[in-house]
């Protein structure tokens, strides 16, 4: 048998505690247009990397697999919520949860979006993971920063712009595991 450690997104704390973050301030277009298109972008894939064998390199991998994260939410909301299968490659928990009621309320809503969620780091760090007799060093990795939406706009049906969110830019903190999966 082979092992491998997988990236799990576990939790999206909605401890959303303002702007109170550097970079985490108002800024951008507030004004959404109805006129898009579409470019194609790569579709991430489901990671499974060696464990990571510093807080260097936990903290790295962590920031990567959020940012994978963020970019399949927008991409299953781009494609009007209905196939939310990627969305447990990339998530579980709480994060997961929050993904599928955002692509539902797309799906049911008939509603169309437009661009990316984006995340920028502030503060990171990594311990070990202990689960049951499983010990991990740095598989338990806490990224904090800026989850800014600026960039995600939201469409009714008809075209026009939907009610959007009032703070575009949030501070959120990540947790991010190596779940040591046996294949």
């Amino acid at each position: 048998m082979a092992r491998t450690h997988r990236i799990a997104i576990v939790i999206a704390a909605a401890a959303a505690v303002g702007l109170t973050l550097t970079g985490c301030v108002p800024g951008g277009d507030p004004t959404p247009t109805a006129s898009h298109t579409n470019t194609p972008t790569p579709t991430p894939t489901a990671t499974t990397d060696p464990q990571p064998q510093s807080e260097t390199e936990a903290t790295a991998a962590a920031e990567l697999a959020i940012a994978d994260y963020l970019y399949v939410r927008s991409q299953v909301n781009g494609d009007g919520g209905t196939n939310t299968a990627p969305l447990e490659d990339v998530a579980t928990g709480s994060a997961l949860q929050r993904a599928l009621d955002d692509a539902a309320r797309v799906a049911d809503g008939g509603l169309t979006t437009q661009g990316q969620l984006s995340f920028a780091p502030t503060m990171s760090y990594a311990t070990t993971l202990e689960s049951g007799a499983v010990s991990v060093p740095f598989g338990y990795a806490t990224v904090t920063g800026c989850q800014d939406g600026s960039g995600y706009k939201i469409f009714n049906a008809d075209g026009t712009p939907a009610q959007q969110p009032t703070e575009q830019r949030n501070e959120l903190e990540f947790t991010v595991i190596w779940d040591p999966a046996v294949e």
